[in-house]
């Protein structure tokens, strides 16, 4: 046989079994590795996928459950709360109800009877001073005598000695008179109302009747005074800022709430004091003054502020002697019995007082006329040019 056709039965064998040098046969199937990773972490992912699901599917339910129970604990509280409410409403409701039942047992309702529900008002026993105000429930017609016989009960209780100013060692009288004129300006200024600057006087004699002060901090306890009275007294009262600025800043703002804190423990946070304004618009109402003559009667109570000598008189002394030298100067009315029931007080009793009231208004300071300046002016009806008598005869 030739050498080509020797060789080509082994070539063809090699060729048929792979063996030798020949090309393996490459069209068995592969597998991909990568892509059958893949196949396995997407479907590990499915799993977990669900397993988070189920876990959250869960929790909602846990939290929808425990919401639900909250929710009903929150409603049965407020059911209960709403029973015992309307339990205590219907405790109250009834001692109520028996409260008038008591009262209308005590006046007759029959109509033929003569005393019937509307005498029932007359049965209060108003005085001609208070009866006209008997349908109003701001004038407390019914209470007025005993307030005011409280508030003279109160009034020594409530006011400085008259001595107090032996125990300061570096102000006198004059400095405080000082004083009172710059916060009569000061009071104008801010526009407070008149029983703020009485109630503030009373905060500052009060106070330093306890406490010695020196000279470079009477001011401050002045601006601090006011700043109490208009908290007690007014609706929009001033701020700290305010008494800082009109002191031209001679204080801080922190050394007035100092003085706060100070001046209200030393007076027992003891605010609310009968007021000469409070007795002399009681016993102008009494005399039936008019117009000018009350603001007349005010004004001298004003002036008595700055004169230290007037604490030796209680407030209900200067206001029915303000009210009577009132009526002389205008000679509107006089002292009568009416006057004298009410005031408690004889003319006789005031003439030492009316007659420091009549020296007092004949002055003609040159300085320190804040009060006289005040009332000169057309909204006070110019009472302070009215001329004072020699005499209250």
């Amino acid at each position: 046989m030739p050498k080509n056709d020797e060789n080509a039965a082994p070539k063809m064998l090699q060729k048929r079994c792979g063996l030798g040098g020949g090309v393996p046969n490459t069209n068995k199937p592969t597998v991909n590795v990568a892509a059958a990773g893949k196949s396995r972490r997407t479907a590990l992912g499915d799993i977990s996928n669900r397993i988070k699901t189920t876990n959250n599917e869960k929790n909602e339910d846990r939290i929808a459950k425990k919401t639900r129970v909250v929710v009903g604990r929150r409603k049965q509280t407020e059911e209960l709360v709403e029973k015992v409410d309307a339990k205590e409403q219907t405790g109250k409701e009834e001692t109520r109800r028996r409260s008038l039942d008591a009262m209308v047992d005590d006046v007759d309702m029959n109509p033929d009877s003569d005393t019937s529900l509307e005498v029932s008002v007359a049965d209060l026993k108003l005085s001609s001073v208070d009866a006209a105000d008997a349908e109003n429930p701001q004038a407390a017609a019914e209470y007025m005598v005993d307030i005011m016989k409280y508030l003279m009960k109160a009034e020594p209780t409530r006011i400085a000695c008259q001595t107090y100013m032996s125990k300061q060692s570096d102000i006198n009288a004059k400095m405080r008179e000082i004083l009172v004129d710059w916060l009569v300006e000061v009071h104008l200024k801010f526009k407070l109302r008149p029983e703020t600057l009485f109630l503030t006087i009373n905060l500052i004699d009060r106070f330093l009747e306890r406490r010695a002060v020196s000279r470079t901090k009477l001011q401050l306890v002045g601006c601090t005074a006011m700043l109490i009275a208009s908290k007690y007294e007014e609706i929009y009262a001033p701020e700290v800022r305010d008494f800082v600025y009109i002191s031209d800043k001679a204080y801080t703002r922190d050394q007035i709430l100092a003085m706060e804190s100070i001046m209200l423990n030393t007076l027992g946070f003891h605010v609310t004091v009968p007021s000469i304004l409070r007795f002399c618009e009681r016993f102008s109402k009494v005399g039936r003054l008019d117009e000018r003559t009350t603001t007349l009667a005010k004004y001298l109570i004003e002036l008595t502020l700055q004169d230290y000598k007037f604490l030796k008189y209680l407030p209900s002394q200067i206001g029915a002697s303000a009210v009577m030298l009132a009526m002389k100067m205008t000679g509107n009315s006089t002292w009568d019995s009416t006057l004298e029931k009410h005031t408690t007080y004889s003319e006789s009793s005031l003439d030492e007082c009316c007659a420091d009231l009549t020296a007092l208004a004949a002055k003609e300071p040159p300085k320190y006329r804040a009060v006289r300046k005040k009332y000169s002016s057309p909204k006070y009806n110019e009472v302070s040019r009215i001329p004072v008598p020699e005499t209250t005869e």
